[in-house]
């Protein structure tokens, strides 16, 4: 009797899900993905002030993660694993919205729920920077022909429409764009929309300094 050899199983790689509770959005292409290295990604950055409930909690499930994946010693992670993923708005050239706060970026390769407080479907398209939401992001190492790193997922979205959104990271409000002036014409134009700038631009610094933000 012939005996069936067992299909060898791929270990799977430590993760962590978690739903950020009332944060703001930036920068969302939830309807529109966004192409990078031949492949398109719905994504969205996360903002959380210093003071945000969940700030800590984030920090140790990247970190736990990381050393689940990789280990203790933090010089034996890949390249994929050493970058800094919780970031500090504070370091970047475009500020706005993002001035004392920490930020994330989520992306996935296929289009991600998004609802309202109601759970009804929010139109994705109508997501714009400045909006507070509750977003879903599952923290996962990965490999990939021979690569190892960690990444980001972006689950969900979930829009309150119940607090005023900020006007940042996405361009201006329905509002503002067809706001008139006094004179009955429409207001002046911005020398360059918030869309047109370069996503996640930082600011230039001479000296390398390491990030422990995160743990």
């Amino acid at each position: 009797m012939a005996i069936k050899k067992k299909k060898a199983t791929k270990k799977r790689k430590p993760f962590m899900e978690l739903t950020l509770w009332d944060v703001i959005l930036s920068y969302p292409d939830l309807h529109d993905p966004k192409p990078y290295k031949k492949k398109i990604y719905y994504k969205t950055d996360v903002l959380l002030g210093e003071d945000h409930p969940q700030l800590e909690e984030l920090k140790k499930a990247v970190f736990k993660v990381k050393r689940d994946a990789f280990g203790d010693d933090k010089t034996e992670w890949p390249k994929g694993a050493k970058k800094v993923f919780i970031q500090d708005g504070n370091k970047r050239e475009d500020q706005k919205g993002y001035k004392d706060k920490r930020y994330i970026s989520a992306s996935t390769q296929t289009p991600v729920p998004v609802v309202d407080l109601k759970g009804k479907v929010f139109p994705a398209q109508s997501v714009r920077g400045g909006m507070f939401a509750n977003v879903a992001i599952r923290i996962s190492a990965w490999e990939f022909e021979g690569d190892e790193g960690m990444s980001i997922y972006l689950q969900g979205v979930q829009v309150d429409t119940t607090k005023k959104s900020l006007n940042f990271g996405g361009g201006k409000s329905v509002e503002q764009m067809f706001k008139k002036g006094k004179s009955g014409k429409t207001g002046k134009m911005d020398d360059a929309n918030e869309e047109d700038q370069p996503r996640g631009k930082k600011k230039k610094t001479s000296k390398k300094s390491s990030d422990t933000s995160e743990e």
